[in-house]
This record gives C-alpha cells, structure tokens and sequence, in this order.
C-alpha cells in the first residue's frame, strides 16, 4: 500500500508538467552531451560540462532506449527510478525507526522530492539521479560491517554522477566512529568507494579524456565555487530559496526540523546517522552561495525520515484516544500531502507552463542565429553573451526557459537557465566560455576545444542564448 500511495504521488504531481519538452538547462546539456556519446564522441574532449562523467552513460543509456531528445519520455522512466529511491529511503527508516515509520517515509518523499518548481524538482537532473545510488550506499551501511564495502561502491557511483554526492562518505564515516569495528567498516567503505572512481579514471585515460576530466571536473568547479556570490548575496539568495521550498511542503520542513532538535535534546531518542546525514545534507548545497532550488533535493531524504519519525511519534501519543488519532491523522495528510499537493494545481495549467516571451529590445537583438560557420559564430556568440546578461538583470536573474530547436534534425535543441543576477562573477562554463566581470562581459574566451568540438560548442551556445531571449 506505502509503494502504490508513493507510485500515484509521483504520477499525479509529476505528469502534467512532463508535456514541456525541455524543463531545465541541465536535462537539455545531458541530452545534447549523450547524443555525442552515441555518435562516438569523448567526454569533455568532443563536449564539455563539469560533471563526472556517469550522468552522460546515465542520459546516453536512457535516450537509446527512449529515442535521443526525448526528455519526456526519459521522465516516465524518471518516475520509476524515484519510485525506487522512496522504497529505499522507506527501507532505511524501517531500520532506524521501525515499520510505521517506513510506511510514511515512502510516500512522503514522493510527495516532498514532486513538489516545487517543476523545472528543479521534476526534471532529470543530477540530484534526483544521484539520490537513487546514495540512497542504497546508506542502507547497506545500516546492514553491518559486513556490507561496508558495497555501500562504499554505491557512494562512489552517486559521487560520478555529481560530485556532492560525496558528502554522504564523510556522514557515514562520522557515523561509523560510534559504531563497532569502526575502523574496519570506515576501510572497507572507502575502499568500495574508490573502486568506481578508479575504474572511472582509468576508463578515462584509455580513451584520451583524462586531462580534460580533471581540468572541468576539478579546476573549472574549483573556479565555480570560487566565484561564488559574497556573503550578503549569497544570503539573500538562500533566504528567497528556502521561503520558496518550505513554501511547497511547510510541513515536511516544520516537522522534520522540530523532529531533528528533539533528538539532539533526547540522548534515548538520537540516530546519529541521520543527524549528520541532516547537517552534512547542507554543506553542497552551500558551495558557492547559489542555492539554486533542486541543490535542495539532496537535503529532503534525511528530513523526510526525521518528519516521518516526528509524525509517527506525536501519532503514538495519543494512541489511548481515537478521536484524537483521528484529527492528528487528518492533520498530517493536510500539512504533510495534501498541502504541498494542492500547491502543484497551478502547474496544471498548459498555459503557465508556456513560457512568456520578452517583447523588448534585448530579444529583438538576440535574433539571428542560425546554422552557421565557426568563424560566425564566434562574432554571434560574443554580442549575444552581453545581451543574455542584459536579459539576466533586466529580469532579475528569473528569464524563464523556452525550447528551441534549430539547425538539422533539431540538434540544437537547448535552454538556458541564467545566474542569479546578484552574482558578481558570471560562471557560463557549461557553454564552454569563462566570463569575467560584474557586468556584461566585453571579451571572453574558450579554452581546450578544437574542430568539431568547438563548432558544436559554438552552435549549442548561441542557440541556448537566443531560448533564453524567448525566441521560437
């Protein structure tokens, strides 16, 4: 019954946003980056992005079952995939809190992970595919000594998606330090999670990308973060993200925080694990200062368990007392379900999930590109950098996104999402460019590309900046 409420979750909140073809930048980079796999292509050599390299195998598998650019299929199988990672997180509270918490844990992570702005919650990226790995590297932790170093592989995978993903390592070692055979556990963890970073390495350097690797997946992320926002910036940036996410599910963040604080107070009641899977949950969201809203999907399986356990608790209380039961049940299935469910009607509607063109001259001056040469392009690239910055204050760092397709067979099909315009260093690496400056950039340049990898960097970019201007 806990599967099949969290299954119809998932398709009730999750459908009717699937009917826009591209709902994120990062979905549109990682379908555009597996199509090059598929031809052939060598990571970061042939394409560039800053992300491990297990994303694109992920996207590169998925699209040559789907069809290549087919994001709304890929999130039908997405549901499944989340469907999994809430019967997993359901697996853990079972160990750590028993059945009746598992029972909440599973539906309400499909409800709180399905809730929010469609374009950060339910598109395919990062944090949702990471989460899935992570998740099991965590239950087979709680399992004993004896699967330390499966649950090590495990994390290793979720950290080849995306680097934050790694975090979780560290929870479970300070997790580890209060259990038997620390030392054991914490060496057989480490080791497993180095297995699939060195294969990954390895499987790099056969193929020539190993430098490139390291230079976008290390040097350029280092760069990221930073030239990330100041304090002030960043504060006011994570201030807006979390009135935007406890906005969604208030009670999800109400319970499990109140739940959080009464395990720290009540020695008998603590699961260290889960209180530092709470705290290290906010340290990548943190790097850099951007607190883009899905950086927060890796903060919801730990507060999902501890508002599950708060919910299960203040349930069992009053268990002498059905009329009081009765309300507390009708109480959580409003501040924990219904709630966040009824926030998602908007989303329902086709034409809020159209995107609103800009009728200034900023998009009128975007205009223009096309299939072009790489020499062209490097003149249209330039001008339309500055105008998408222009874009970028003019609208507060909030340009919606827009599907375009040009060029042959749709292969430009691409979106943008702009920094938040507080930021005082402009990062485009995904685009392949380093911006420098607290304004519009007067110069730029690209690094490491050469031939055909620069043309399709070149091709992609401009058509990325003219969807961000809202050309169709």
């Amino acid at each position: 019954m806990s599967a099949l409420l969290a299954l119809t979750a998932l398709l009730w909140l999750r459908l009717p946003s699937n009917i826009v073809p591209i709902l994120n930048v990062d979905e549109a980079d990682f379908a555009v980056e597996s199509a090059v796999l598929l031809d052939g292509g060598r990571p970061y050599v042939d394409f560039v992005e800053k992300k491990p390299p297990l994303v694109y195998l992920l996207y590169a598998g998925a699209m040559r079952i789907v069809g290549r650019y087919n994001l709304p299929a890929f999130r039908l199988l997405l549901i499944v995939y989340v469907l999994a990672s809430a019967l997993l997180l359901a697996a853990i509270a079972r160990r750590l809190y028993g059945e009746k918490v598992a029972l909440l844990a599973a539906p309400l992570y499909a409800v709180t992970v399905s809730v929010g702005l469609p374009m950060d919650v339910h598109a395919a990226n990062a944090e949702t595919l990471f989460l899935l790995p992570l998740l099991a590297g965590t239950y087979l932790w709680l399992r004993g000594s004896e699967r330390a170093f499966v649950a090590g592989v495990f994390l290793g995978l979720a950290t080849l998606i995306k680097q934050q993903a790694g975090i979780q390592l560290l929870v479970l070692i300070a997790a580890s330090c209060l259990e038997a055979e620390r030392l054991r556990r914490i060496g057989l963890m480490c080791a497993g999670f180095a297995l699939p970073c060195l294969l990954s390495l390895t499987g790099l350097a056969v193929v020539g990308s190993l430098g490139e690797f390291l230079y976008w997946t290390i040097g350029i992320n280092g760069y990221y973060i930073a030239n990330g926002n100041t304090a002030a910036s960043g504060a006011r940036l994570l201030a807006g993200a979390l009135r935007l996410m406890w906005g969604f599910a208030p009670g999800v963040w109400f319970a499990g925080t109140a739940r959080l604080v009464y395990e720290l107070l009540r020695r008998h009641e603590r699961r260290p694990v889960v209180a530092f899977w709470g705290f290290g949950s906010i340290v990548p969201i943190c790097l850099g200062g951007r607190f883009f809203p899905h950086y927060f999907l890796q903060r919801f399986p730990p507060l999902v368990l501890l508002a599950s356990a708060g919910a299960i608790a203040a349930w069992e209380r009053v268990d002498h007392r059905r009329a009081l039961q009765l309300a507390g049940a009708v109480a959580v299935a409003a501040l924990l379900v219904i709630t966040p469910a009824t926030r998602m009607s908007a989303f329902r509607d086709a034409e809020l999930l159209s995107v609103p063109r800009d009728s200034g001259g900023p998009r009128r001056r975007s205009l223009g590109p096309r299939a072009h040469r790489a020499v062209r392009a490097r003149a249209l690239l330039g001008i339309r950098l500055g105008t998408l910055l222009s874009l970028a204050a003019k609208a507060g760092g909030a340009i919606p996104l827009r599907h375009i397709s040009r060029g042959r067979g749709g292969r430009h099909a691409i979106v943008v999402e702009p920094v938040p315009s507080e930021q005082g260093t402009r990062d485009s690496t995904r685009m392949g460019s380093l911006l420098r400056g607290s304004g519009a950039p007067s110069a730029f340049h690209l690094r490491r590309h050469r031939g055909t990898g620069l043309l399709r960097l070149l091709e992609v970019s401009s058509c990325a900046i003219s969807a961000a201007a809202g050309v169709s």
